[in-house]
């Protein structure tokens, strides 16, 4: 990696904010990733590129796996376990890795934090935030328009029927029976109207919880490619610790991802993209350590530039996790689930216990990475 000052005989003498906050920047990096030449351990680094790649793609697919045996008493036990501890692995990886890491590399107290409109103001809450709220009005405004489509599309009601008859001045020429038969039809119509938004509703349900998947799917990235430059990058002497940790952490959030992707029924025609999108989530660190591997001597992951793009990533990945793991997973299975409330206390705590497990597990991983 260069440097573009001198950091062993460097001269802070007449700098401005930005050239000093990047030498502060660098010195960080050297300090935290050492001195040593990064071409050693290149293949214990391609041993963690295939181990990262195997392990966080095979435990993506497995719950989808296990949700097509979801009869079987056994599969359905670890497919619960593996779906309530996926909830807690986000939303730890939201606290305790994504805004952790975007206050280090950003927050007040950065180097970033030291100089120009990064000074003066706490950003990465201020960007979680605006991720966070942003993801609450396109899901909202996603919603709403699946709904007023649907609501168009459905068949006129009994009532719009009988207002649409030819009108009578004296009593009722049918027979009864013709009567009788016509109202029939008019309420098999009107069932037939029901039976049409019942069939829409998957779609419904299908087009909401996609968007929000892919963006789920998408902030969890965003962290993956940044692991991944860091792993390929990393000093030779953190190595060893840090790919194991890195191999348990995106296990746990593929986990996390298949066990949410299981939870979408998807139409025949589509069910290709859940496999893609475990496939996606499977292949982003290990090309991601790829690219770290080419970039080894010229990306410094850092800098002072690196330092912003990934906090932002990070602030904006962080809202995104937080708002999914809070409101799509723990609101929506745990106090919206009618089913919920129609299972036994020690059933529902220990659904709660696996909740914790996971959040507890990403919190330990934390201390390492």
């Amino acid at each position: 990696m260069s440097h573009p000052f001198d950091l062993q005989h460097v001269n802070v003498t007449g700098l401005d904010r930005k050239n000093l906050a990047k030498v502060v920047c660098g010195l960080q990096g050297d300090l935290e990733n050492g001195n040593e030449n990064n071409d050693e351990k290149t293949e214990l680094r391609v041993a963690a590129l295939f181990v990262i790649l195997v392990a966080s793609t095979a435990f993506t697919v497995l719950p989808l796996f296990l949700k097509k045996r979801s009869r079987d008493g056994v599969a359905r036990w670890f497919y619960d376990g593996f779906k309530y501890i996926g909830a807690g692995v986000i939303i730890g990886t939201a606290f305790c890795h994504l805004l952790d890491s975007a206050f280090k590399e950003i927050g007040p107290q950065s180097c970033v934090g030291m100089t120009g409109h990064w000074a003066g103001y706490s950003w990465p809450p201020a960007i979680m935030l605006g991720s966070l709220m942003w993801l609450f009005l396109l899901e909202f405004g996603v919603g709403h328009y699946v709904e007023s489509t649907r609501c168009v599309s459905q068949s006129p009601s009994a009532a719009e029927l009988l207002a649409a008859q030819p009108k009578t001045s004296g009593p009722a020429l049918l027979p009864q029976a013709n009567q009788q038969s016509s109202q029939d039809s008019l309420q098999k119509e009107e069932r037939g109207g029901e039976e049409v938004r019942r069939d829409n509703t998957p779609t419904t349900s299908f087009t909401q919880k996609f968007t929000t998947i892919l963006i789920l799917e998408s902030s969890i990235i965003f962290h993956s490619i940044i692991i991944g430059l860091n792993l390929g990058t990393t000093s030779s002497e953190e190595l060893t610790s840090l790919w194991i940790v890195l191999s348990f952490h995106q296990t746990f959030e593929g986990l996390g991802l298949g066990a949410r992707l299981a939870e979408i029924e998807f139409p025949k025609k589509k069910e290709w993209m859940k496999w893609a999108l475990c496939a996606l989530y499977g292949l982003t660190t290990p090309v991601a350590i790829a690219a770290g591997l080419g970039l080894r001597r010229s990306y410094d992951a850092g800098s002072f530039e690196a330092n912003v793009v990934s906090g932002v990533l990070d602030s904006i990945s962080a809202g995104i996790l937080i708002y999914t793991g809070l409101v799509e997973m723990l609101a929506k299975d745990f106090l919206f689930n009618s089913e919920m409330k129609t299972k036994g206390k020690r059933e529902v705590g220990v659904l709660v216990f696996y909740v914790l497990l996971g959040a507890g597990l990403m919190a330990l991983l934390a201390k390492w990475a």
